[in-house]
């Protein structure tokens, strides 16, 4: 299996080049992509230095242009399928072999890297936000969705192909799942641990909530068709 890891960047610190070094050990740094988000810390023009392909975006547009820009891309290079992880350090990407095993293994289209089996170390706010919206994203998928709002998954080209995306910030993460299970794409899980240390967040509860609703009520009016 032909595997692209997909790294969004935004101000992910120092941070991004451990994770892209981690990357680069298991997929080889020919199958590591950036993309920098309209960042201004300079971290993505140092990946670039040290030989990483990074896609860039003029301005800041959110997490999710950032996915749909790295998709894009992997489907034009034609990808079997990629690897997303979060820039800032948040996952492990020693764990990136798990997701590629255990989608070849169980013919999986989507493996999502869960933390829900060790919530240790997770603020709770989080903790509560994550249950919430993974129940939600469940009743929507019409299956068990665990931790929907894990940023470090395996998803197919097939998937990608199959599905019209069209988040444009943490929604997109749950959007996928949505429209992939109704599809009929195969969703499975792996355990991750949870990993906190001094990284910021850029989710905006009050506006990330009017937009996951916003994807709720769209996924209830609208067909999956592309």
């Amino acid at each position: 299996m032909r595997v692209v890891v997909i790294v969004p960047a935004y101000l992910t610190g120092a941070g991004l080049l451990e994770v892209l070094e981690g990357a680069s050990r298991a997929v080889g740094k020919e199958n590591v992509v950036v993309v920098d988000d309209g960042s201004p810390d300079g971290y993505p023009n140092e990946a670039e230095r040290r030989g990483y392909t990074v896609l860039r975006h003029a301005c800041n547009m959110g997490k999710g242009v950032a996915l749909r820009t790295g998709f894009k891309w992997a489907l034009s290079h034609e990808y079997s399928g990629v690897i997303t992880i979060d820039g800032d350090g948040q996952h492990d990407p020693a764990l990136i072999p798990a997701l590629i095993e255990k989608a070849e293994s169980g013919s999986a289209d989507v493996v999502i890297g869960s933390r829900m089996k060790d919530l240790t170390g997770m603020p709770f706010v989080r903790v509560i936000v994550n249950k919430v919206t993974s129940w939600i994203v469940s009743k929507l998928a019409g299956q068990n969705i665990e931790d929907s709002q894990s940023g470090f998954r395996f998803i197919s080209s097939r998937v990608l192909d199959g599905v019209r995306l069209e988040g444009t910030r943490y929604d997109l993460e749950s959007e996928i799942l949505i429209k992939a299970a109704k599809k009929g794409f195969r969703i499975e899980f792996t355990p991750i641990p949870t990993v906190y240390g001094k990284e910021t967040s850029y989710i905006k509860p009050w506006k990330d909530a009017v937009r996951f609703s916003k994807l709720i009520l769209s996924s209830r009016r609208r067909s999956v068709d592309k």
